[in-house]
């Protein structure tokens, strides 16, 4: 038997979720602003594949930063 202390109202709970939800979300895109689309002079899959190359250590800090949120 569970004690009447122990005991939660389900509205409680449910706030409680929404708001970790909702701390979540705000620091997933606090995260994702620093993302930014790589300017391209010629655009063929060769160009945005190099482009995309350039900024690899931005993907791995958002990638390790997104780890460490979760």
């Amino acid at each position: 038997m569970t004690p009447d202390s122990l005991k939660r109202d389900p509205r409680e709970v449910s706030r409680i979720e929404g708001f970790s939800d909702g701390v979540f979300a705000i620091a997933g895109t606090l995260l994702v602003l620093d993302l930014h689309v790589p300017t391209l002079v010629a655009p063929t899959s060769t160009a945005l594949g190099h482009a995309l190359a350039d900024n690899w250590t931005s993907y791995v800090a958002f990638a390790a930063s997104f780890t460490q949120v979760l």
